[in-house]
């Protein structure tokens, strides 16, 4: 990034299509040179592994991380980074084949929302948690500042259902809720479709050919 412009603020890097190759191709290595280069940057869309070393973009409003497995040290870059302006953080978790090996209890600080004032949109995405996630959100600190809630292309099936309706009123104020593509029986997405204004539900996957997989494992 030496001769990139400082006042940059917004970045995407291998904005590539699925049918074009897997995201486990893509290989972005260590990004950390970005952060003292752009210091003005606003929104960060990296898709592809990468390594995301010790995290300082203080003017960041949106962080997006699409990738085949996001590895626990790139987690904890991130919570132990300070975020006073971002409101939109969105995480794709992946398998474990491509080295994702974050569980749900390294997600569980992310439910507390510390250090992350201003969030208000939150993606917890291609997950083989998404249960678990849906257990935890009722209590969780985060939600109620929350106005998009993201979990798709996960492993949520009956049980997360259930964790979400059986608490619904948690989530009322959601302005959207995505749940596409995860493992929902017709009966759980009939009966979700009720939990806010807006809930997407389409694309739901054979939960007996796909069980325990997340979306995109490429």
């Amino acid at each position: 990034m030496r001769h990139a412009p400082a006042t940059l603020r917004e970045l995407k890097v291998a904005d590539v299509l699925e049918n074009e190759f897997g995201l486990s191709r893509v290989r972005l290595g260590d990004v950390s040179s970005l952060y003292a280069a752009l210091p003005r940057l606003r929104t960060l869309t990296l898709r592809g592994n990468m390594v995301l070393g010790a995290m300082h973009l203080p003017e960041l409003r949106e962080l997006t991380l699409e990738t085949s497995g996001l590895s626990r040290e790139s987690l904890r870059s991130i919570l132990s980074a300070s975020w006073p302006k971002l409101e939109k953080l969105v995480l794709w978790f992946g398998s474990p084949e491509h080295g994702g090996d974050v569980s749900f209890e390294d997600v569980r600080p992310l439910l507390e929302g510390t250090g992350m004032p201003r969030l208000v949109h939150l993606g917890l995405c291609n997950a083989g948690f998404t249960d678990a996630v849906c257990e935890a959100l009722p209590s969780a600190p985060v939600l109620r500042r929350l106005t998009r809630l993201d979990l798709s292309l996960g492993t949520m099936t009956r049980v997360g259902a259930t964790a979400l309706l059986g608490n619904a009123g948690a989530f009322t104020h959601l302005e959207m809720l995505v749940l596409t593509e995860n493992l929902l029986d017709e009966s759980s997405v009939e009966a979700l479709e009720t939990l806010g204004p807006e809930v997407w539900l389409q694309d739901q996957r054979d939960a007996g050919g796909s069980a325990g997989t997340v979306a995109y494992r490429d």
